[in-house]
């Protein structure tokens, strides 16, 4: 119970994981308040957009390497289409860059929803751990 001038508010009881995480008044959000997080976001949204772009030039690079690259001595030559690990590589650098593509796109979108980032986490873990 609290006494706020001549008037008494009784307030709820609350759980101490409540008062932990929300302050007992809410405050109203100031310009400069909304202007920073704001501008947090807007940092966040470009750093993981370039953290999802910069892959790319990597797995092209290393398709393109695979592709171009070839050996040859006494015996005869070997090209990546030799061995199936080699393709393997070669697909795999591709789907990763079309994938690095897609979800920089994505991100870079404003306003995620839940759903959108659950997709991108999901498909980042079926990526990473193939």
């Amino acid at each position: 119970m609290m006494e706020n001038g001549n008037v008494t508010v009784i307030s709820p009881t609350r759980s101490s994981m409540q008062i932990m995480t929300r302050p007992a008044i809410a405050t109203p959000a100031t310009d400069d308040q909304e202007l920073e997080e704001g501008n947090t976001t807007s940092f966040l949204r470009t750093a993981e957009t370039f953290l999802r772009l910069l892959p790319i030039g990597l797995c092209v690079s290393a398709l393109v390497l695979m592709l171009k690259n070839s050996q040859q001595n006494d015996y005869g030559s070997v090209s990546y289409t030799d061995l199936g690990a080699f393709r393997y590589l070669v697909h795999a650098n591709g789907i990763c860059a079309g994938y690095s593509l897609l979800s920089a796109v994505l991100v870079a979108v404003p306003r995620p929803t839940a759903r959108r980032v659950w997709t991108l986490f999901f498909l980042d873990q079926v990526l990473y751990f193939k």
